[in-house]
């Protein structure tokens, strides 16, 4: 009850949007299935948890990055159908429906290791435009990757992504994964740069390697052995050495497309 009213399956947001069913949730959002009855279609909602509404800066931060992903339409970033409103308190924008699951391709499907590493260095071209844009992810990590009908990787959640215009000095708390999450992000997120997303793209092909999440232990214990035991050919093992290294180098977002 402290935490406010929730969202709930069968709400209507914007006289447009009846929420069908939860594809996923996290601390701060909940992303819906529903049905847009101005388009005729089935979209993909999400939701700022309430609780946060009143919160300005979550709030900004929250349509920022729809901002973000819009304009980042055409590089391999979910596309945005609506950047939303505010309806009784809750807040929302609306994206393209999309079913597949990068962690599902990469963890059950029969993929080459060229293929599955082809997989990341697309996710580093859309890092690449972002950059290019002045806009840092700082959230690189399997579950915020959608595999689309065409077989290619799309970028979602750019709720807590840093604008390089906007002040560093905004307080905010832990944000990332603490697997993929570079050094310098995980002891203050004002730190992150585009470094820090080519840290976590590393990580990203680590994981496209083992086809499991990293073991972390393993890897702070000794990174460059935790790579030397990597089933990959050389090459790729020195371009992770290299931008797993402070400080991270760009040479991964195009490199894991150059491999045999």
């Amino acid at each position: 009850m402290r935490a406010g009213p929730q969202v709930q399956v069968g709400t209507v947001l914007g006289h447009r949007y009846k929420l069908k069913k939860i594809l996923g949730s996290g601390g701060g959002a909940v992303v819906f299935e529903a049905f847009d009855w101005h388009e005729k279609k089935t979209v993909a909602v999400k939701v700022l948890r309430p609780a946060l509404g009143d919160n300005g800066e979550i709030r900004d931060r929250f349509f920022r990055g729809a901002r973000s992903m819009d304009e980042l339409a055409g590089h391999g970033v979910v596309r945005v159908t609506d950047r939303g409103g505010s309806d009784r308190g809750y807040h929302y924008f609306a994206m393209e429906l999309l079913h597949g699951r990068f962690r599902t391709v990469i963890e059950n499907e029969v993929l080459s290791l060229r293929n599955r590493l082809d997989l990341v260095r697309q996710v580093g071209k859309t890092l690449e435009a972002a950059h290019a844009r002045g806009i840092i992810h700082r959230d690189i990590r399997p579950d915020n990757i959608l595999m689309g009908g065409d077989r290619k990787p799309y970028l979602t959640d750019f709720d807590i992504a840093l604008s390089l215009h906007e002040t560093r000095y905004t307080q905010i708390g832990l944000m990332g994964n603490i697997v993929y999450s570079a050094p310098e992000q995980l002891k203050d997120p004002r730190d992150a740069t585009e470094r820090s997303d080519i840290y976590s793209l590393a990580m990203l092909a680590v994981y496209a390697i083992l086809r499991e999440d990293p073991d972390l232990a393993a890897f702070q214990r000794d990174r460059y052995l935790f790579i030397e035991h990597l089933n990959c050919p050389l090459e790729v093992k020195q371009l992770l050495a290299r931008a797993l290294s402070a400080p991270a180098r760009p040479v991964l977002r195009v490199g894991l497309g150059l491999l045999q």
